[in-house]
């Protein structure tokens, strides 16, 4: 299976962060209380970057970043795939 990094505004995608609570929610549905939800987390080092396994991963990560933009303090003007293999 092919390797991909997804680049975020010139930054490599690392992963998730710390949780935090919100009252907006990224999907409708019937949800009465908080959510707990994980930020972004950005790095300008290739190596530190999140290595993702296969097409479908890769689109699930990128469905899953577009999801937090309603709840994080980013704005995306740039996101890519590199293949690593």
């Amino acid at each position: 299976m092919k390797k991909y990094t997804i680049k975020i505004n010139g930054l490599y995608f690392a992963g998730e962060g710390k949780e935090f609570n919100t009252q907006i929610l990224p999907a409708a549905g019937f949800h009465s209380s908080n959510k707990g939800m994980s930020g972004i987390v950005l790095t300008g080092m290739e190596e530190y970057a999140k290595v993702i396994i296969g097409k479908t991963n890769l689109k699930s990560w990128i469905n899953r970043i577009m999801d937090k933009l309603d709840v994080v303090e980013l704005v995306i003007t740039e996101i890519g795939a590199t293949c690593k293999n």
